[in-house]
């Protein structure tokens, strides 16, 4: 989200809608690490929450333990 100060005193606001992938890893950031209870949180079908999950993996930033995700923190992220 921006807020953009004008010199007539107005503000005004604008954003940028995030990533589908961002959204689905903070939400099991959040602790939500379930691909059903993902799917519900996101209004999206079981099977998207799978494909992403398949991109994170694949980009190191999630892995699977039986049926729950969790993130991988690098250190740059830990240091946060």
């Amino acid at each position: 989200m921006a807020f953009r100060h004008r010199s007539n005193g107005d503000v005004s606001i604008s954003h940028k809608q995030a990533q589908t992938l961002d959204v689905f890893l903070q939400i099991v950031r959040d602790g939500v690490t379930e691909n059903k209870q993902i799917a519900a949180e996101m209004k999206v079908p079981d099977y998207v929450v799978s494909r992403l999950a398949k991109k994170a993996m694949d980009a190191g930033k999630l892995r699977k333990r039986g049926r729950n995700y969790e993130l991988i923190e690098t250190d740059k992220e830990a240091g946060k």
